[in-house]
């Protein structure tokens, strides 16, 4: 299986869109690690468009998204989840305007393909890996 990887948008999807063109007829998959919000300079439109670029293709077998750090403080609307002073109560409200529970929820921590595990970042490993309780962590 041959597998695109897109690591960290932070709202950049005109580029990921880019490489979904060109990729499209040469890959199986796409796989993005996680963080499609915040650059920092970001508004509510921005992440909002963003939110609706996931929209777009969560539902496509062949994409696949993992959650990253600046991700989980949109999902759990709470002060323990901020991530270095990029929340804003306006864009997790654009957000979650277009992206939907279901949406979030099909989304996962971590994706193994033939022996390769991706995530978004470092992982403890202490025995054997089980992506599925690990992804039943995110239920609403």
């Amino acid at each position: 299986m041959r597998i695109c990887v897109i690591p960290d948008l932070h709202n950049r999807v005109h580029v990921a869109d880019e490489i979904i063109a060109q990729e499209n007829d040469n890959v199986d998959e796409f796989l993005f690690l996680g963080d499609y919000f915040d650059d920092y300079e970001d508004t509510p439109e921005d992440v909002r468009n963003t939110g609706l670029f996931i929209n777009e293709y969560i539902n496509n077998d062949r994409f696949k998204f993992l959650i990253g750090n600046h991700d989980v403080q949109y999902i759990i609307d709470h002060p323990a989840f901020a991530c270095g002073g990029s929340w804003e109560r306006e864009k997790h409200d654009a957000i979650n305007e277009v992206v939907t529970v279901d949406a979030w929820e099909k989304m996962l921590w971590s994706h193994i393909d033939n022996k390769w595990l991706f995530s978004h970042a470092g992982i403890v490993w202490e025995g054997l890996f089980d992506q599925e309780k690990h992804d039943g962590n995110l239920n609403f």
